[in-house]
């Protein structure tokens, strides 16, 4: 079946964070990854730990994800997160939120757009988290457990895969699914090194999330952070704070906002058609009961979920816990969740 590329920034998707009220619309994708339950796991801490290294970004009207990869405050995002700043940076800001809601101004001081790269200095000396690594470019391997860590609505999510293919020497293709606020962050390997930068997704002809996305691979990636570095240290001036922390209430500092919840708070992305977990938002009731991207919904407290609508009647009557039987990969198992109905990205 024919597709076509489309870049996260412009993908037209529903989107389910933290309300049933807006869980993903049908896509034709098979279940995530082959492996073990236990491996599902390995790799979905993986991301957990290195959580507090990604960031979100708020530029114009764009809304993404970086990573911090320095101790100096470089971030690695997509050029196009940042293009509006980049060309009217009069205009236009760059906006930085970290894992535990500081937020900071940033400046795009080196991008690569053919490879729709930027990297961006934080405008701050403060302790920042420990920079996520660099994989290898040579490490890189086909096959391997990878995932993803984005900020859809500014809400911190993972979704697991694996990588399927090299296309040329700059991109990366795996069955990851991703949507708008994936832009710019990072897939991980198994050790939890990035491999490369999210940047794109498969379409299909009608218009319908496959499942399948794109990543600039780490080597292209680490050229650009090398260049940036070259530049601080030609350029001292520029690598100064000049910043302060912007206060939460700061009136400049747009961001999106987030769908108002209809019904109980689960914190997943769900395919409506299959009823299958594409991503889960760390922190929210399904994080913290175990539940895991690639989990097909079975059943809720014993009775079958047949449907997305049986999922979101049974949501709104907003119970205090639940118990979901679920199917990940061969294994049926049972998963406690207990909702509320405030919740926040968690600091790992």
């Amino acid at each position: 079946m024919p597709f076509k590329s489309l870049l996260l920034f412009s993908t037209s998707v529903a989107l389910a964070l933290h309300s049933v009220s807006a869980i993903a619309v049908p896509v034709r994708m098979s279940q995530v990854g082959t492996s073990t339950p236990s491996a599902v796991n390995d790799i979905y801490e993986t991301c957990q730990k290195n959580a507090n290294a990604v960031v979100t970004l708020y530029s114009g009207t764009e809304i993404g994800t970086g990573s911090i990869v320095s101790p100096n405050g470089l971030l690695i995002t997509n050029y196009h997160v940042v293009k509006e700043a980049i060309q009217a940076p009069s205009k236009t800001k760059i906006y930085v939120k970290l894992t535990n809601g500081t937020r900071y101004i940033g400046r795009a001081i080196k991008s690569d757009q053919p490879n729709d790269l930027a990297v961006v200095k934080l405008d701050t000396q403060a302790p920042l988290p420990v920079p996520v690594a660099l994989a290898q470019p040579g490490n890189v391997r086909l096959g391997q457990a990878v995932c993803a860590i984005g900020n859809p609505f500014g809400l911190t999510s993972i979704s697991v895969g694996k990588l399927k293919e090299f296309r040329g020497s700059n991109d990366l293709k795996s069955d990851i699914f991703l949507i708008r606020g994936n832009s710019g962050g990072p897939l991980l390997n198994e050790q939890g090194e990035m491999i490369g930068v999210n940047k794109s997704i498969w379409l299909s002809e009608t218009g319908e999330n496959t499942g399948i996305s794109f990543s600039t691979t780490i080597g292209i990636a680490k050229k650009l952070i090398d260049d940036a570095q070259i530049y601080l240290e030609r350029n001292p001036s520029q690598s100064a704070a000049s910043a302060a922390p912007l206060s939460p209430s700061d009136s400049s500092l747009q961001i999106a906002n987030r769908p108002v919840a209809s019904g109980g708070v689960l914190g997943a992305i769900v395919d409506a058609k299959s009823l299958i977990i594409r991503q889960i938002v760390l922190g929210s009731p399904a994080d913290m009961g175990g539940l895991r991207p690639g989990d097909r919904l079975i059943q809720v407290d014993g009775k079958p979920l047949g449907s997305l609508a049986t999922l979101q009647a049974f949501l709104n009557r907003r119970q205090a816990s639940a118990s979901f039987t679920v199917k990940r990969n061969q294994d049926t198992m049972l998963k406690q969740v207990n909702f509320k109905q405030n919740y926040s990205t968690r600091t790992l």
